[in-house]
């Protein structure tokens, strides 16, 4: 369930997404909330929203639920570092847009070692990338665009051996895993998670691809004609005659 609610303008204080309330019989609990763009002003101006989304943890027709540990199946998300702007930011991961979900077995999705470059003649392309940017085999990302070619997409990973991952996925040849990199995880690997106990799955949420499904069904344009050079008048350009 997701709530908006407007930010005061001034010296207005805006009040908080509330922790938790009922509805409808239910009790929802608040997963995750940003500031995002609301409705442009009469004037032209910007506004501002919570933008929050709530789980129902219980109530009518529902088995209670403990949310924390539920998240906690995911990725330990109890252990993120860093204050509560980073910690809203990484509950942030689990409600981002998404065009398609996909899940694909643990055992097909692997994280690059991090060690440097072990020396100068070594090739750029074997080497583990540091800018939020992995590997996706073409089969697999065949697989994901249904049917298309992408060549790369923008995805969240969430695998509770490995932890939860943002950043890019280009397509590489010569690999049969999806490689993520150390830069791209956001929150570690769950607490326990061995691979049983169904916890070998992992998720991969594409928020976008390039080029998209629409543009890659597009018709090619057909390829210009090749250009003539231009006729020039007659007698322009003539030799002149001297006297």
């Amino acid at each position: 369930l997701q709530l908006r609610h407007a930010l005061a303008r001034g010296r207005r204080a805006t009040p908080m997404p509330s922790a938790s309330f009922e509805h409808a019989g239910r009790h929802y609990e608040l997963l995750a909330s940003k500031v995002v763009d609301g409705q442009a002003q009469f004037w032209g101006g910007k506004s501002y929203e919570f933008k929050s989304t709530y789980v129902a943890t219980g109530g009518d027709g529902l088995e209670p639920i403990d949310l924390a540990a539920e998240l906690a199946k995911i990725a330990d998300f109890a252990g993120v570092r860093g204050g509560a702007r980073k910690c809203a930011a990484r509950l942030e991961l689990l409600v981002s847009p998404a065009r398609e979900i996909f899940h694909v077995d643990a055992a097909d999705v692997e994280v690059l070692p991090s060690e440097p470059l072990g020396s100068a003649r070594e090739s750029a392309e074997n080497a583990p990338m540091g800018d939020g940017c992995g590997f996706i085999p073409a089969s697999i990302a065949r697989a994901l665009g249904g049917g298309a070619r992408p060549l790369s997409m923008q995805v969240r990973v969430f695998a509770p051996t490995l932890g939860a991952f943002k950043g890019v996925l280009m397509v590489k040849r010569g690999i049969n895993k999806i490689q993520l990199t150390p830069s791209m995880r956001k929150v570690g690997p769950s607490l326990g998670a061995d691979g049983t106990n169904g916890t070998g799955w992992a998720a991969v949420v594409v928020v976008r691809r390039a080029p998209s499904k629409e543009n890659a069904a597009r018709p090619k344009s057909p390829a210009a004609p090749p250009r003539r050079a231009p006729r020039r008048a007659p007698g322009r350009d003539a030799p002149k005659e001297h006297h």
